[in-house]
């Protein structure tokens, strides 16, 4: 008998062939979408929770507030002596490691490279993160000593070759240290937040001539230290959290706690719940948006399936009652239709798997990942996808097997029974829901991409355009002046400056306020972000004075009693104009001195983050060098500084960015989010056109004679046209005004992220609802006219 079933249901299939395609590819097409999604989420969602104690493993982050307990800045990064201090004060907490990330210089006889993300790392590493395997050495001894190290099997063959890297030595810091090699690790898993492919013993540290052992244990000042807890398992993290303030205030000062504030922030929440520390690509409310639309898509491909079977079901009616007839029992009607239905369904999972498998690959190139079906787990994925055949085989089999199977034979034979109004109902609220969908889609799209533009060519406030950023280093010092007087010797070179940041990068180093005098009163305003430039910086990125001057050579005092502020910071100060701040003496941190200038507010860092007080002085603590470099000469001005470094830094590898390269990295996860928006929005566009292509062919088919009739009564095109078309672009333009009002919403929460942002502009949605109806009259038409042309005889008689 279900041999028999199965039979007839594939019959059916052929019988119906662009009702068969339709059903099938589109749900298939909905089932692949959402699987890719579903990986990308559970990648998302996967990050460090391999680790054995990730449950128990804790990063202490850093908060500053100003007087009115606003905060100003929260780091992801501490000071070097919270760890030990916690360590030693909490009897709950059971272990904690340190690391600190910088970019080094490695050689290896005459192999030599800059290894971007080098990271110093305690012995209780292999402790708190279970991910760090070695492949050969003892994790108890293999950083226990300074001037060692572990190393992933790339970084081996990369200066060793095919040779056994445990014992050889290593070259770093400008050639003056050696580095053991103790131990090769398995390399991290790209799901981890902590990723680098070189351990440093963090007892390197403890040289006076890299960093000192007095630095690490009583400077609460630089924050630069990654630091992890590990607490039992269930401890409540709160309790430790509340106990802060008071070891602040006891290692610190009193009423520290004002000001800073320490938490605790869960390894696992560190990938998505970074975001207000700027420190991870991956955000919470993207993956959220990202199942919904998961679901969506799952859903728009279901309603499409389950639209169609009815619709055509209705069409069986006499195919039932000649069943009856002929002796079938109503269960065995009931058990043919969801076997069809079931087989449909079966045979579109299959297909959905194999176009997941051929545009997977595709979508790892856009998210610049490597997702695989395999990283899931397949028994809860068969499960998944067996409820989702299973839910959508009974709702598309249901009307058939259970309304039509009842009906009286001879009744449908005689024509007496329709599909009936509630079932006509029932396909028109799933075609408005369809579109609805497919409308907030469409505007998300519009308004992420307006968004996306309108950061890339907002006015900054300074000019990133033909700049060139590159590492300061050390040994560049002693004959930099000459370094520089050669770049800017060359006619395609414009001017050359030193600085501890450049535009793009995040502003974290501050001194506090800016003391100014007022009456008889000494006032400090909010913290204000300092930068460290010599003469040139501001003409480089031609930032524009109100009021003053620029730093001059020419004043001899400029390099140690002089500064400029920012719009912000003249603000905070008290200033009415930025006349009146001229010459105003001024103290910052241990500075003191007059204000010589007044710049115009600038986007130093992303438009994620608001404009804030920022002052600028001269101090040789340059990390950056900016080169501004002529735009008709561009390949002049590379060759011509690519020869310039190797003449001084031979030992170097050259490396630079042009700035607008890294301002564009700044927005480069909304970028790559944007994409895959627009990619399972177009996705979701397809399907709904599919369901309606479906739905029109089968109202068409219906329609036959009465078509015939019209034609024959000199009815023409346009008629029939209109005739089949205006009551599904009256669901699409009802489907607009539902969807208006939740699209509006769904984008101003998300513009909340950026602290400037578009406004919603009425044609953004608008013109999606017109691209929705533009659509649906592009199919509505083609099948319209392709029934309007057809031989009205022909239809009359076959009918």
């Amino acid at each position: 008998m279900l041999k028999n079933y199965l039979k007839i249901a594939l019959r059916n299939l052929v019988k119906n062939r662009l009702a068969s395609f339709i059903n099938i590819f589109g749900l298939a097409a909905g089932l692949s979408c959402f699987l890719i999604i579903v990986l990308y989420i559970a990648f998302e969602m996967s990050y460090d929770k391999f680790n054995t104690k990730a449950d128990q493993t804790y990063r202490i982050t850093r908060e500053f507030r100003e007087k009115d307990g606003t905060v100003n800045l929260h780091l992801r990064e501490v000071a070097a002596a919270f760890g030990p201090l916690i360590l030693n004060d909490f009897p709950e907490v059971e272990g904690s490691v340190r690391m600190y990330q910088r970019s080094l210089l490695f050689n290896y006889r005459e192999k030599v490279f800059q290894e971007k993300r080098v990271i110093m790392a305690e012995e209780t590493l292999f402790d708190v993160f279970s991910s760090v395997e070695l492949i050969q050495g003892n994790p108890k001894t293999a950083l226990a000593e300074p001037f060692t190290a572990i190393i992933t099997p790339e970084i081996a063959e990369k200066y060793f070759g095919s040779k056994n890297p445990v014992g050889e030595f290593l070259q770093f810091t400008d050639e003056k240290f050696n580095l053991k090699i103790t131990g090769v690790m398995k390399p991290l898993p790209a799901n981890s937040s902590i990723q680098t492919s070189i351990f440093i013993s963090f007892k390197t540290l403890y040289d006076d001539r890299i960093y000192g052992a007095k630095s690490l244990l009583e400077n609460f000042g630089n924050n630069s230290f990654s630091t992890f807890i590990l607490l039992p398992e269930k401890y409540p993290y709160k309790k430790l959290e509340a106990q802060f303030p008071a070891f602040l205030d006891k290692h610190m000062g009193k009423d520290t706690r004002k000001w800073t504030s320490l938490y605790l922030q869960k390894l696992t929440d560190i990938h998505l719940h970074s975001a207000h520390l700027g420190g991870s690509d991956g955000n919470i409310k993207y993956v959220l948006t990202f199942t919904c639309i998961a679901f969506l898509i799952l859903i728009i491909a279901c309603v499409n399936f389950i639209n169609m079977s009815t619709a055509q079901a209705a069409g069986r009616a006499k195919e039932v009652g000649i069943r009856k007839v002929s002796g079938a029992l109503r269960g065995q009607l009931i058990y043919q239709f969801l076997a069809e239905s079931f087989v449909t369904c079966t045979i579109a999972l299959f297909l959905a798997g194999l176009m997941a498998i051929a545009i997977l690959p595709q979508f790892n190139l856009l998210i610049e990942k490597n997702l695989s079906i395999l990283q899931l787990d397949l028994t809860t994925l068969i499960i998944g996808f067996f409820m989702i055949v299973l839910f959508v085989g009974l709702a598309s089999g249901a009307y058939p097997a259970f309304f039509l199977s009842r009906f009286n034979p001879i009744a449908v034979l005689k024509g007496k029974l329709s599909s009936g109004s509630r079932n006509t109902w029932l396909r028109k609220s799933l075609v408005t829901f369809q579109f609805t969908i497919t409308i907030i889609l469409i505007v998300a799209t519009i308004v992420i991409f307006r968004q996306l533009n309108f950061m890339q060519i907002k006015e900054l406030g300074y000019n990133k355009d033909q700049v060139i950023c590159m590492t300061n280093y050390r040994d560049l010092t002693p004959n930099y002046k000459s370094f520089k007087e050669e770049l800017e010797n060359h006619p395609s070179i414009e001017k050359v400056a030193l600085s501890n940041l450049v535009p793009s990068d995040g502003l974290s180093n501050t001194a506090g306020g800016i003391k100014t005098v007022a009456g008889d009163k000494l006032v400090e305003t909010a913290i204000v972000n300092s930068v460290k430039v010599d003469y040139d910086f501001i003409p480089v990125y031609e930032f524009e004075l109100l009021a003053g001057r620029n730093f001059s050579r020419d004043y001899s005092l400029d390099d140690s009693l002089s500064f400029i502020i920012n719009e912000s910071s003249m603000n905070a100060a008290g200033f009415k104009s930025p006349e009146e701040a001229m010459g105003k003496s001024i103290t910052y941190g241990q500075r003191n001195g007059q204000i010589i200038g007044v710049v115009k507010d600038v986007f130093f860092e992303s438009l994620h983050n608001p404009i804030v007080p920022l002052i600028y002085f001269i101090e040789e603590d340059w990390d950056e060098i900016s080169i501004k470099f002529s735009a008709q000469n561009s390949a002049l001005a590379i060759t011509h500084l690519e020869k310039t470094w190797k003449k001084y830094l031979p030992h170097r590898p050259f490396e630079y960015v042009f700035l607008n390269d890294a301002f564009g990295r700044l927005y480069k996860a909304e970028e790559i989010r944007g994409k895959i928006f627009t990619l399972f929005s177009i996705f979701s566009i397809f399907i709904a056109s599919l369901g309606l292509l479906g739905l029109v062919s089968f109202s068409v088919n219906q329609r036959v004679k009465e078509i015939g009739i019209r034609r024959i009564l000199g009815a023409n095109i346009s008629n029939i046209v209109s005739l089949i078309s205006k009551d599904f672009l009256k669901l699409v333009i009802f489907s607009n005004l539902i969807a208006w009002p939740i699209a509006y919403y769904t984008a101003s929460v998300w513009l909340q992220d950026f602290a400037y942002r578009i406004e919603l502009e009425w044609w953004y949605f608008v013109s999606a609802g017109i691209l929705a109806l533009m659509l649906a009259f592009l199919i509505l038409s083609l099948q319209s006219v392709k029934a309007a042309v057809a031989n009205p005889v022909k239809s009359l008689r076959s009918e």
